[in-house]
Protein backbone atom coordinates (compact mmCIF):
# COMPACT_ATOMS: atom_id res chain seq x y z
CA UNK A 1 0.00 0.00 0.00
CA UNK A 2 1.51 3.33 -0.92
CA UNK A 3 1.75 6.83 1.66
CA UNK A 4 0.25 9.42 0.87
CA UNK A 5 1.66 12.91 0.15
CA UNK A 6 1.13 16.63 0.85
CA UNK A 7 0.68 18.24 -3.18
CA UNK A 8 2.79 21.09 -1.39
CA UNK A 9 6.34 20.54 -1.41
CA UNK A 10 8.58 22.00 1.53
CA UNK A 11 9.99 24.21 -1.01
CA UNK A 12 6.50 25.94 -1.51
CA UNK A 13 6.30 26.39 2.39
CA UNK A 14 9.38 27.66 2.35
CA UNK A 15 8.74 30.28 0.01
CA UNK A 16 5.41 31.66 1.33
CA UNK A 17 7.09 31.72 4.90
CA UNK A 18 9.56 34.11 3.75
CA UNK A 19 7.15 36.11 2.09
CA UNK A 20 5.02 36.24 5.03
CA UNK A 21 8.13 37.68 7.19
CA UNK A 22 9.09 40.02 4.54
CA UNK A 23 5.73 41.38 4.33
CA UNK A 24 5.55 41.76 8.21
CA UNK A 25 8.89 43.09 8.30
CA UNK A 26 9.82 47.15 8.35
CA UNK A 27 10.41 48.71 4.77
CA UNK A 28 13.49 49.22 3.82
CA UNK A 29 14.73 52.57 2.13
CA UNK A 30 16.95 52.37 -0.92
CA UNK A 31 19.74 54.03 1.23
CA UNK A 32 19.72 50.39 4.00
CA UNK A 33 18.44 52.73 6.67
CA UNK A 34 15.08 51.35 8.25
CA UNK A 35 12.63 53.57 8.63
CA UNK A 36 9.24 52.97 10.75
CA UNK A 37 5.72 53.57 9.91
CA UNK A 38 4.39 55.24 12.72
CA UNK A 39 0.78 56.21 11.94
CA UNK A 40 -0.85 58.65 15.02
CA UNK A 41 -3.72 60.41 16.12
CA UNK A 42 -3.57 63.60 15.44
CA UNK A 43 -3.53 66.14 18.39
CA UNK A 44 -4.82 69.33 18.41
CA UNK A 45 -2.89 71.55 20.79
CA UNK A 46 -3.33 75.37 21.17
CA UNK A 47 0.29 77.07 20.30
CA UNK A 48 2.43 78.36 22.59
CA UNK A 49 4.64 81.65 22.73
CA UNK A 50 8.31 81.01 23.28
CA UNK A 51 9.67 83.87 25.77
CA UNK A 52 11.76 85.76 22.81
CA UNK A 53 8.30 85.93 20.85
CA UNK A 54 6.67 87.21 23.81
CA UNK A 55 9.37 89.34 24.57
CA UNK A 56 9.60 91.44 21.37
CA UNK A 57 6.11 92.06 21.29
CA UNK A 58 6.47 94.70 24.34
CA UNK A 59 6.96 98.28 23.10
CA UNK A 60 9.97 98.47 24.41
CA UNK A 61 12.95 96.13 26.46
CA UNK A 62 12.27 95.70 29.79
CA UNK A 63 15.40 96.75 30.93
CA UNK A 64 14.39 100.19 29.54
CA UNK A 65 12.08 101.18 32.74
CA UNK A 66 14.95 99.52 35.62
CA UNK A 67 12.60 96.37 35.91
CA UNK A 68 9.46 97.95 36.77
CA UNK A 69 7.74 98.83 32.92
CA UNK A 70 3.76 97.89 33.41
CA UNK A 71 2.44 94.97 32.15
CA UNK A 72 1.38 95.57 28.29
CA UNK A 73 -1.97 93.78 29.14
CA UNK A 74 -3.07 95.81 31.77
CA UNK A 75 -2.19 99.20 29.90
CA UNK A 76 -5.52 100.80 29.85
CA UNK A 77 -6.58 102.07 26.47
CA UNK A 78 -6.20 105.74 25.44
CA UNK A 79 -9.93 105.92 24.75
CA UNK A 80 -10.39 104.97 28.43
CA UNK A 81 -12.01 107.28 30.79
CA UNK A 82 -9.86 105.79 33.17
CA UNK A 83 -6.59 106.81 31.71
CA UNK A 84 -3.73 108.19 33.00
CA UNK A 85 0.10 108.35 32.51
CA UNK A 86 2.10 105.64 33.23
CA UNK A 87 4.76 107.49 34.62
CA UNK A 88 3.61 110.25 36.85
CA UNK A 89 5.48 113.82 37.05
CA UNK A 90 7.39 113.96 40.28
CA UNK A 91 5.99 116.62 42.43
CA UNK A 92 8.37 119.69 43.13
CA UNK A 93 7.65 121.30 46.58
CA UNK A 94 7.90 125.18 46.67
CA UNK A 95 8.91 126.72 49.82
CA UNK A 96 7.11 129.75 50.65
CA UNK A 97 9.67 132.17 51.94
CA UNK A 98 8.55 133.68 55.40
CA UNK A 99 7.50 137.12 55.68
CA UNK A 100 10.03 139.73 56.51
CA UNK A 101 9.26 141.33 59.72
CA UNK A 102 10.91 144.62 59.71
CA UNK A 103 12.06 145.60 63.07
CA UNK A 104 11.36 149.38 63.79
CA UNK A 105 14.35 151.69 63.69
CA UNK A 106 15.64 152.54 67.08
CA UNK A 107 14.95 156.05 68.34
CA UNK A 108 18.46 158.44 67.87
CA UNK A 109 19.71 158.81 71.12
CA UNK A 110 19.24 162.53 72.56
CA UNK A 111 21.77 165.07 71.89
CA UNK A 112 22.94 166.24 74.96
CA UNK A 113 21.69 169.72 75.87
CA UNK A 114 24.36 171.22 77.01
CA UNK A 115 25.50 172.40 73.24
CA UNK A 116 22.25 174.62 73.16
CA UNK A 117 23.24 176.35 76.64
CA UNK A 118 25.48 179.11 74.82
CA UNK A 119 22.06 179.49 72.55
CA UNK A 120 20.12 179.79 75.60
CA UNK A 121 22.39 181.78 77.42
CA UNK A 122 21.40 184.25 74.80
CA UNK A 123 17.69 184.62 75.71
CA UNK A 124 17.03 183.56 79.10
CA UNK A 125 18.37 184.93 82.11
CA UNK A 126 21.44 183.33 84.18
CA UNK A 127 19.15 181.86 86.83
CA UNK A 128 16.96 180.70 84.37
CA UNK A 129 19.25 179.04 81.74
CA UNK A 130 19.32 175.80 83.94
CA UNK A 131 15.70 175.94 83.92
CA UNK A 132 15.45 176.20 80.00
CA UNK A 133 17.61 173.45 79.56
CA UNK A 134 15.79 170.71 81.62
CA UNK A 135 12.45 171.66 79.60
CA UNK A 136 14.50 171.15 76.41
CA UNK A 137 15.41 168.35 77.12
CA UNK A 138 11.99 166.83 78.76
CA UNK A 139 10.47 168.01 75.48
CA UNK A 140 12.74 167.03 72.67
CA UNK A 141 15.21 165.61 74.01
CA UNK A 142 18.01 168.12 72.66
CA UNK A 143 16.49 167.39 69.02
CA UNK A 144 15.66 170.94 67.13
CA UNK A 145 13.69 168.30 64.62
CA UNK A 146 11.63 166.33 67.11
CA UNK A 147 7.61 166.76 66.35
CA UNK A 148 4.83 165.03 67.98
CA UNK A 149 3.19 162.66 65.59
CA UNK A 150 -0.15 163.20 67.47
CA UNK A 151 -0.38 167.23 67.98
CA UNK A 152 1.98 168.19 65.95
CA UNK A 153 4.33 170.36 68.31
CA UNK A 154 7.66 170.29 67.01
CA UNK A 155 11.25 171.94 67.75
CA UNK A 156 13.27 172.65 70.73
CA UNK A 157 10.41 173.78 73.17
CA UNK A 158 7.91 171.70 71.38
CA UNK A 159 5.94 174.91 70.51
CA UNK A 160 2.07 174.22 68.46
CA UNK A 161 2.20 174.91 64.86
CA UNK A 162 -1.28 176.99 65.17
CA UNK A 163 0.34 179.23 67.28
CA UNK A 164 3.69 179.54 66.04
CA UNK A 165 3.37 182.16 63.33
CA UNK A 166 2.02 184.44 66.52
CA UNK A 167 4.85 183.73 68.82
CA UNK A 168 7.69 183.90 66.67
CA UNK A 169 6.84 187.16 65.14
CA UNK A 170 6.36 188.65 68.91
CA UNK A 171 9.72 187.31 69.16
CA UNK A 172 10.81 189.52 66.16
CA UNK A 173 11.70 186.47 63.75
CA UNK A 174 8.28 186.48 61.80
CA UNK A 175 8.35 184.06 59.09
CA UNK A 176 10.97 182.10 60.81
CA UNK A 177 10.83 178.11 61.12
CA UNK A 178 9.59 175.76 63.81
CA UNK A 179 12.94 173.75 63.33
CA UNK A 180 15.24 176.94 63.49
CA UNK A 181 16.46 176.10 66.89
CA UNK A 182 17.42 179.92 67.51
CA UNK A 183 13.90 181.33 66.33
CA UNK A 184 12.40 178.63 68.64
CA UNK A 185 14.80 179.43 71.82
CA UNK A 186 13.69 183.02 70.94
CA UNK A 187 9.76 182.21 71.03
CA UNK A 188 9.94 180.14 74.21
CA UNK A 189 12.30 182.80 76.14
CA UNK A 190 9.04 185.53 74.92
CA UNK A 191 6.39 183.67 76.27
CA UNK A 192 8.21 182.52 79.54
CA UNK A 193 8.89 186.01 79.89
CA UNK A 194 5.72 186.97 79.02
CA UNK A 195 3.12 184.58 80.13
CA UNK A 196 5.48 182.30 82.54
CA UNK A 197 6.31 178.79 82.27
CA UNK A 198 2.71 176.95 82.18
CA UNK A 199 2.89 176.57 78.60
CA UNK A 200 4.94 173.59 79.38
CA UNK A 201 3.07 172.35 81.96
CA UNK A 202 2.38 168.90 80.09
CA UNK A 203 6.28 167.87 81.28
CA UNK A 204 6.33 169.57 83.78
CA UNK A 205 6.74 166.53 86.44
CA UNK A 206 9.78 166.22 84.60
CA UNK A 207 11.16 169.57 84.43
CA UNK A 208 9.74 171.14 87.78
Amino acid sequence: MRRWRSPVSSLTILAMLFWLGTAMAPSVSSAGNTTPTVISKAVHSTPTTSPVAEASLLPWPRDYCGGQCPDPAMEPSLESDDWRPMVEAPTTTVATPSPRVLAPAPAPAPRPVEEWRALVSAYFAPEHVDLALKIISCESGGDPNAQNPSSGAAGLFQHIPRYWDARVASAGMPGASIFDPIANVAASAYLAYSDGWGHWSASAGCWS
